[in-house]
């Protein structure tokens, strides 16, 4: 706030809790990126003739353009897996995550089995049957790309415990799910407690938000 006096209570709550309606209109938060323009055609790779080989890492056949760079990768993001998930607790409720036992709300919306499409995240056994959908129907992936935010949005009970067993889990069943192929894991903003909190300068040491990184450099280490 010292070094930039112009943002007050009203433009922190436009940028930071836009679903509470307090939208500030401040050119300042309006930019703009510009892109270079696609390359011309004659630049681009050849979509190539389509033919499968085996994969001496894994014996698994793969398809792949000959001809051309194509790759198959598999995208794994916002896993988001609630702990505390529960079946039949109100889907409805007062606070920013719900489905859970101690959500308060009405008996007319409640959680399902695998899930809910109120403000809810994910059960366990929801991250294990996707899991083990795509390690069946995307098997020729060529390596899988896992962009974080694996825990819940109850961030204010989120602790260092548990979100490092949280992710310690979520990479294990990953690495189970995908033995011979690569993963490459990033960190998302909610691993880290409290939320948001990852300092450059803070992931060389293990505590902290240091040990995120090196929970997800043992995942990449494992998979390669």
């Amino acid at each position: 706030m010292k070094k930039r006096p112009g943002i007050d209570a009203p433009m922190v709550c436009s940028i930071v809790l836009q679903g509470y309606s307090c939208n500030v209109k401040d050119p300042r938060l309006e930019w703009s990126i510009n892109l270079p323009p696609p390359p011309p055609r004659s630049t681009r790779s050849a979509p190539g003739k389509i033919r499968t080989r085996k994969m001496s890492r894994s014996g698994r056949s793969r398809n792949y353009r000959s001809g051309a760079n194509h790759y198959k990768v598999l995208h794994l993001t916002d896993i988001h897996w609630d702990p505390e998930y529960k079946e039949g607790s109100p889907s409805k409720c007062p606070d920013p995550l719900c489905c859970r036992p101690d959500s308060g709300g009405s008996d007319s919306a409640v959680a399902g089995l695998w899930g809910d499409y109120g403000p809810c995240d994910i059960p366990w056994r929801t991250v294990e049957a996707t899991l083990e959908h795509v390690s069946t129907e995307h098997a020729d992936a060529e390596w899988v790309v896992m962009t974080g935010d694996l825990t819940p949005h109850a961030i204010w009970t989120s602790s260092q415990q548990e979100n490092s067993m949280i992710v310690n889990r979520l990479n294990h069943a990953i690495q189970k799910s995908f033995p011979n192929t690569p993963v490459y894991p990033t960190l998302g903003n909610h691993e880290a407690h409290p939320l948001n909190r990852l300092r450059i300068a803070e992931l060389s040491a293990r505590a902290g938000p240091g040990r995120l990184f090196y929970l997800k450099t043992g995942l990449a280490r494992i998979s390669n």
